[in-house]
This record gives C-alpha cells, structure tokens and sequence, in this order.
C-alpha cells in the first residue's frame, strides 16, 4: 500500500454494524518507513487478539446459515418413510390407515403419513416443503410439527363425523397441508410492501384452492370421483384458520398490554 501524506485512517473495505474502528494508522516517518502510531491505553498485542477474534466471530456465523426447516423436513421424510414401507417393503400397515367406519385413536395421526401411490405421496410433499416453511420461519420446527399434527387429527375427526357411514378409508397428508395453507397466510401477515404482496400472492392460491375443494365436495357428497377426501381438505384449511385464532386469544389474554412507554397498564389488564 502506497501512502502519501501525513495521515491515514484505516477502515475495512465493509464493517459489520456496531463494530467501530479502535485504531489508526499515523504516519511517522522514520527513515523510509511508515511506523503505525500505538495505542498507550491498550496493548497492542491485545487490541490484535481481540480484533482477530471479532473478525472471527463474524466470519463463522456468516458461514453457517441457521437452520430453519428442520421441523418441515422431519414431517416430509416421516412421509417418505411410511410410503416406502408401505409400497416399496410391502408391509401390512392397513391398520395404520384411518377407517372411518371402526376408526382406532391412533389412526386420527398415523394416517397423515400414510399415502395411497407415488402421485398422491408427491403432491403432498411438495406444498408442505414450501408452506411449511413458510410457518416454520414464524413459529418454529415444534410450532409446525404440532401444527400438522393437530390440525391433520382435526381434518381426520371431520371425515369420521361426515363419511363415517359410508366406511371410507382415508390416508394422506392432505388435511394437514390444506391447514398450512390457511396458516402461511395468516402468521405471515404483516403491513409491509413485501409482506402484503406475499400475503396476495398466498391468499389467491389458497383462495382458488378452497374454492375449488368446496365444489368438488358438493358435487361428489365429501368425495370426489377419483376418490379424494375433499371433507379433510376443507376441514384442514379451517383448523388452520381455528387455530390462529386461538393462539392470538390465548396469547391477548396473558400477555398483559403495555403503555407507550413501556409499563404494564393495570387499568386495562384484566
């Protein structure tokens, strides 16, 4: 580096925010080289370590992204897992199916998991990897896994109340990802210019979607003419509505309201 002049400050090229310069370079000639001026308040030998292990610091969190759709792949690979069970090793896993007819507790899960060929099993998959990482980055690898559960068993209920006199057997994801369209929509939301073009992107798909199911189960009885369970799809993407909605009572009813300035205001807490 070349340096002309009396005085030259040294600052990196792109600092991370909050990170200040601690030093300067001054220019001291002496003979025909340039001395750096030393700090007398702090050691040189320390400012370098502490400087070294800042850059550090940074550089390794730059490096490792966080993870954040490790709940999503867990439900996905589950699926894999129990098609290639079902169709590739053929094990007798029937009892896992949801009868709706003489239906067993566990099956309300179990089924979710279960799907009936390898075009049923990918059209799953493929929602419920961009949905459910799109719920996942809000609430969480727990909050989607309970999510798809819990939303799933209700879809799963809905078919037993509505075609249980009909001794459907259903299996598939479907239910649960019908609630992660409702839910991506919903915990997304925000009043900001990329949020709202991404809650109107969402919210057409998922409109086009309930509409379409809504039509087919009307003219099908609950199933539609290639066998699909439209009752846990629509019942799906309603547990998923339910489900926000319940959280957000929950969460107004403990979480006490604040004042402007931060304290908790007794008046209205309640």
């Amino acid at each position: 580096m070349t340096v002309v002049g009396a005085f030259v400050s040294h600052t990196p090229f792109c600092r991370p925010t909050g990170l200040k310069p601690t030093f300067r370079f001054c220019g001291i000639r002496d003979g025909t080289r340039l001395q750096p001026a030393r700090n007398r308040s702090q050691p040189p030998v320390r400012l370098s370590l502490e400087l070294t292990n800042t850059a550090g610091a940074l550089e390794e969190t730059r490096r490792v992204p966080k993870a954040r759709d490790k709940g999503t792949l867990l439900l996905c690979m589950i699926c894999v897992v129990g098609y290639i069970v079902d169709h590739i090793a053929h094990l007798p896993i029937s009892w896992l199916y949801l009868h709706t007819a003489k239906w067993a507790p566990h099956q309300l899960v179990t089924s979710l998991f279960c799907h009936a060929s390898f075009d049923h099993l990918s059209s799953n998959l493929f929602p419920l990897l961009v949905f459910g990482r799109f719920v996942e980055e809000e609430a969480g690898a727990l909050g989607i896994i309970l999510a798809f559960l819990v939303c799933g068993a209700c879809a799963n209920i809905a078919s037993i109340l509505l075609l249980g006199g009909a001794g459907v057997v259903s299996l598939g994801a479907s239910g649960s990802v019908f609630s992660l369209f409702s839910l991506a929509v919903l915990v997304r939301f925000r009043f900001t210019i990329g949020r709202l073009v991404e809650a109107f992107i969402l919210s057409t798909h998922v409109a086009s979607r309930f509409r379409n199911e809504i039509m087919q189960a009307a003219r099908g009885g609950g199933i539609g003419p290639i066998r699909v369970n439209h009752v846990a799809h629509i019942a799906g993407a309603l547990c998923g509505v339910l489900l926000v909605i319940l959280l957000n009572m929950i969460v107004r009813r403990f979480d006490p309201p604040t004042s402007k300035s931060g304290q908790i205001d007794r008046n209205t807490f309640s």
